[in-house]
């Protein structure tokens, strides 16, 4: 069923779930608590359910009753998978592992499968904020543990979160395998929910490696599946992805459509998180299209919230888009705040990549505080790292660090200048449509600063054709 029509049906599962409860029919309650569980997330009312499952658990306590044990763990189960969605990881440990210890004391065969889940939605967290867990290791034993549980489901899943952790530290040939597995799985079961997870899964693995091209087909096959499941919060995001893609391919206005739609779907599901996503989205459409006055607003609204949250993974990347976008509008010192704020997390965060991104930003703050000696340093010291094809944004680092080198008149210049075009060829050989591969070359913000830079010193023309048609590579046939 489409959202709309499963939304009609709300009031009739309500209806259905309130008078269990109220009779106190513990065998309703236990018979209704996973399809509600699939239905409230499937329609993104994920808030409500909280509420219900944990009207649920006072009734019991009302009734001076013991919640029956396989009851119990289920009811916790589930609220882990709803707060994940929102609690930083500070606020979400106690809850796991609470959980994990009340496991220990369960004999059941679904003992196995319930502490993979739990694992796999503590995952969810370590995005969001510092933890004495580890990202990486966390999702590696949130894996082992859904091949111990011998769970085909969750085993996919688990691929899928894996699969995102190795794109985000640009190892691009594990996360494809993880999700080349992921969706033999899914495809094997008739998974048609996990099969979307898995394409949704392949856009940002392509984009957050310099792939926008490859992320936007993928965004756009996500938005068709979870059109056909209606399932909403996914489809939220989907729209963010390809948001994110059109906003680097130069294809603005069809950017600020797709940002408004993640915007207008997760007021709809009043998920602020969310929200606020969509607010970055429009920020950085109105940036690159220079409306400064637009977009400071926006990220500075999304800036304190993410502090306000403590999401610290989100504050790294919108940080930095804040801070740029206060640089590029010339107010420098409130820039170098954030910046320096974003240096911090990004060190802290170890992924070597992201760091010299904000180092880029950082030296181009201070040679416009008249800070040029640092500022040249700086760049430098990027420069040595050799990191700039490895960068979510490599377009945009290469021009800033060629602009700074140009400023300083230093003759590194011309090499980032010939990394830039070796990056827009690879980049341009990949768009198949012939008006994006234009808009990408001369719209882009910094591909087209750069293709004027590339006619200016005589490096070979970007010709802008389109090679033939290759096989789409989404994995749906």
């Amino acid at each position: 069923k489409t959202a709309a029509m499963l939304t009609l049906d709300l009031d009739n599962i309500r209806a259905a779930w309130h008078s269990a409860v109220d009779h106190f029919d513990i065998n309703q309650i236990a018979r209704f608590v996973v399809p509600l569980h699939e239905f409230y997330t499937h329609i993104g009312f994920d808030f409500e359910l909280e509420g219900l499952l944990e009207d649920a658990q006072a009734i019991f306590k009302q009734n001076q009753t013991s919640i029956p044990q396989q009851l119990d763990c289920l009811f916790k189960l589930i609220l882990l998978d709803l707060k994940s969605g929102h609690l930083t990881a500070h606020e979400f440990e106690p809850l796991f592992k609470a959980f994990l210890q009340q496991l220990e004391d369960w004999d059941s065969k679904e003992q196995p499968l319930y502490k993979a889940k739990a694992y796999y939605y503590l995952t969810d967290t370590l995005e969001r904020g510092e933890s004495r867990y580890d990202l990486e290791e966390t999702a590696e034993k949130a894996l082992q543990l859904a091949y111990a549980a011998g769970d085909q489901t969750q085993i996919g899943e688990a691929l899928c979160t894996q699969a995102l952790h190795h794109a985000r530290r640009s190892k691009l040939d594990q996360a494809i395998a993880c999700l080349d597995g992921a969706i033999k799985i899914f495809e094997k079961i008739g998974d048609i929910k996990g099969l979307a997870r898995a394409v949704y899964t392949m856009a940002p693995t392509w984009s957050e490696n310099g792939s926008f091209w490859k992320g936007l087909i993928y965004d756009r096959r996500a938005v068709e599946l979870y059109e056909q499941l209606g399932y909403e919060r996914k489809l939220a995001n989907a729209h963010m992805g390809i948001a994110l893609s059109y906003n680097l391919l130069g294809a603005y206005d069809k950017a600020r459509w797709h940002g408004n739609q993640t915007l207008s779907r997760y007021r709809k599901l009043g998920i602020e998180n969310g929200i606020h996503y969509g607010y970055c989205n429009l920020a950085e459409t109105a940036m690159m299209e220079g409306n400064f006055d637009e977009a400071i607003p926006l990220y500075l609204r999304c800036v304190e919230y993410r502090r306000a949250t403590k999401n610290y993974v989100r504050l790294r990347d919108e940080g930095f888009d804040a801070a740029r976008s206060l640089w590029k509008a010339g107010r420098y010192s409130e820039a170098l705040e954030i910046a320096e704020e974003v240096i911090q997390l990004r060190t802290k965060s170890g992924i070597e990549e992201d760091l010299d991104a904000a180092q880029i930003l950082l030296a181009n703050i201070y040679w416009d505080l008249g800070r040029q000696d640092e500022g040249l340093a700086l760049a430098l010291k990027v420069f040595q790292n050799d990191s700039i094809k490895k960068m979510q944004n490599p377009t945009q680092a290469s021009y800033e660090l060629y602009r700074l080198f140009g400023r300083a008149n230093h003759p590194n210049k011309m090499m980032v200048l010939k990394t830039a075009h070796e990056i827009v060829e690879q980049m341009a050989s990949e768009i198949t449509e012939m008006a994006f591969l234009q808009s990408f070359l001369y719209n882009a913000s910094d591909t087209k600063k750069l293709t004027q830079a590339f006619s200016q010193h005589n490096l070979p023309k970007i010709a802008p054709h389109v090679v033939p048609a290759q096989k789409d590579p989404s994995p749906i046939s």
